[in-house]
Parts: structure tokens; C-alpha cells; sequence
């Protein structure tokens, strides 16, 4: 789930496309808040990992969501990404909800931890990561970058509840994955103290 957003988070989107196109069930959820009173319908025993996005202004949201999420199943493995985790990693990962933090892309990275976790191996041979393993925090090596020519179209069969997205103005609309990164430095954005670099995607996928 987003922690709370209230547009479409084409990362998260991005990110299920892909988990699936692997041959992973995945279901993505917006606004948490629409959801807290129905948890335990949700989060099923078949349900093997949770993923919550994460901006600055939405921690205490993915907080208060993690708590409740280990009320009901406290052995689900929650990861946790998105722009607040890759400029605060050593921060996020001290929240002792959060069990597995992502600070880089998430398609590759999601898609190995579901596969260690679910054949019983440990997490550190999965790269892009940190995590709690005996009381300490152990980072893996940063994952390289995805190739944008390899993910899938977006799959939007996916999403719970569509109609709660507030699409851009409020009018039809949709949004558009044209690449990751960018080509310039604004001291304000993410991207410049990010090492990620520029990549488009043909908009047609």
C-alpha cells in the first residue's frame, strides 16, 4: 500500500506490474486510511509480504499502519520504500515495524526478497537493501539500476479500488511512465542527492 497518497503511485504500480509479470500475485492498495478498518480482511494468512511507500510528509501514516499490520499478523515481513527511505534509510530501519528497508528501485529488489523469503533463504545475498538480522543492521550491496526495456506494461488490474485515486485536476486522466530519474539537478528534488541515473521509457509500454 502507499502510506497515504491520494494519486496514483506509478511506482507501487510499477513496481506490482512487475511482481506479477514474475509470476507473483500482488494487489496494490491506496490511502491507507480507507483501509485501516478493514486489516483483517486484507491481511490473510496467504498474504507472505507487505510493501508500503513512503514520503517524508507520510511516515507517521506508515507507522501507524505497520503497528496495526502487526497486531494482526506480527511474523509479516513489512518492507518498506520510496523517497523518505532512500533519503533516511538508517533512520526508517530503527522503526521496529519496519523489517526490510528498499532505498533504491524496488522491481528487482521486491521480487528477490519475496523469492528468498519464501524458499527460506536469508536475506543477504539480495542486493538494495537493509535489514534486522540478530539485533543488528546489515546492508547489502546497492542493486544496479533497472534496465526500463525489461519491465512490463503497467497492469492496472492489479490496483484495489481505482475509483479512489484522485486523478490530476480532477478530470480523466491518466498518468504516464516516461523514465526514471532526470537529466537535471534542482537542489530542491530528490534527484540531486540521488545517484540514480536518467533513463526513459517508450511511452507506449
Amino acid at each position: 500500500p502507499d502510506a497515504e497518497n491520494f494519486r496514483l503511485n506509478i511506482g507501487l504500480l510499477a513496481i506490482g506490474s512487475y511482481l506479477k509479470y514474475q509470476g507473483i500475485e500482488t494487489t496494490v492498495y491506496y490511502k491507507s486510511r480507507f483501509y485501516l478498518k478493514n486489516l483483517h480482511q486484507i491481511i490473510t494468512p496467504e498474504i507472505k509480504l507487505v510493501g508500503i511507500s513512503i514520503m517524508t510528509v507520510q511516515i507517521d501514516n506508515a507507522i501507524k499502519l505497520a503497528k496495526k499490520i502487526k497486531k494482526i499478523r506480527p511474523d509479516l515481513p513489512i518492507v518498506v520504500g520510496g523517497c523518505h527511505v532512500r533519503l533516511f534509510p538508517k533512520d526508517v530501519i530503527k522503526q521496529k515495524e519496519f523489517d526490510i528497508t528498499v532505498p533504491g528501485g524496488g522491481e528487482i529488489t521486491m521480487t528477490e526478497i519475496y523469492e528468498a523469503l519464501s524458499s527460506g533463504r536469508t536475506l543477504d545475498k539480495v542486493k538494495g537493501l537493509g535489514f534486522r538480522q540478530n539485533g543488528k543492521v546489515i546492508w547489502t550491496k546497492p542493486q544496479e539500476d533497472m534496465d526500463l526495456k525489461l519491465l512490463p506494461k503497467m497492469d492496472y488490474s492489479i490496483m484495489d479500488h481505482l475509483s479512489l485515486i484522485n486523478w490530476y485536476d480532477r478530470q480523466k486522466s491518466m498518468y504516464v511512465y516516461s523514465g526514471t530519474g532526470c537529466p537535471f539537478h534542482c537542489t530542491f528534488c530528490i534527484n540531486s542527492v540521488s545517484s540514480r541515473k536518467f533513463q526513459q521509457r517508450n511511452i507506449t509500454d
